[in-house]
């Protein structure tokens, strides 16, 4: 789960004016007042950790199954742990409290799983409609557009556009970095990307900045 910061109230106050204004009311089933806590009272966070769910989650039931018919437990407990702890996040507490039935069950799941469908469906049918309500959600990158075709320059461009969406706490990092990933150069430093793509995943943005930054500062030694 996130952390919430010990002065919450403080820094709401201090970042009120840089906040978006988003509308969360139509969210009956979280705990919205919870969940911004832990977000540090930044709405654009919350918005992007609700639109990741609900893209990450959406075919979770028939995952599940599948996983099941095919007796790869393993898998099984990693799907209903992962999903566990990000309704935790976002303050879905009733699917949250399922998802612990359903992880406790045993062998004996169909009526967990029913359970955990029924809240499931409720929370996704909320979370498309807010989805759609967001008409500044950006799902796809724009590729980055850059006058040489050099491969270091996409490179460095790529990461420039990528510190801006960290610096916003904006999910679209996610994409710009799998689109970096794909450049061949990338290759060369393929660990420390798959490092910061952890951070990302882990919603980390202050150690995916401070990463992104010193690439950028190491690829500006070199003159293309």
């Amino acid at each position: 789960w996130i952390n919430s910061v010990e002065n919450s109230e403080e820094l709401c106050n201090k970042t009120v004016e840089k906040q978006e204004d988003i509308d969360f009311s139509m969210l009956k089933h979280l705990d919205i007042e919870t969940s911004l806590e832990r977000c540090q009272y930044n709405n654009k966070l919350f918005k992007n950790l609700l639109i990741k769910f609900l893209h990450n989650n959406i075919n979770f039931i028939a995952g599940f199954k599948q996983l099941q018919s095919n007796g790869n437990n393993e898998d099984l407990h990693n799907l209903v742990h992962d999903i566990k702890g990000a309704s935790g996040n976002i303050g879905a507490t009733e699917l949250h409290s399922a998802l612990i039935a359903l992880d406790q069950a045993g062998s004996n799941t169909k009526k967990a799983v029913e359970v955990v469908e029924r809240e499931l469906q409720i929370l996704m049918s909320e979370l498309k409609v807010f989805e759609n309500n967001i008409v500044d959600f950006q799902p796809s990158v724009e590729t980055v557009k850059v006058s040489s075709d050099n491969d270091m320059k996409k490179l460095l461009a790529g990461l420039m556009k990528l510190r801006i969406f960290i610096e916003d706490s904006d999910i679209a990092a996610i994409d710009q970095l799998h689109y970096l990933q794909l450049i061949p150069v990338a290759r060369i430093h393929k660990n420390r990307l798959l490092n910061l793509e952890a951070m990302l995943d882990e919603l980390d943005f202050e150690q995916a900045n401070n990463l992104t930054s010193t690439l950028i500062q190491e690829f500006k030694k070199y003159d293309y």
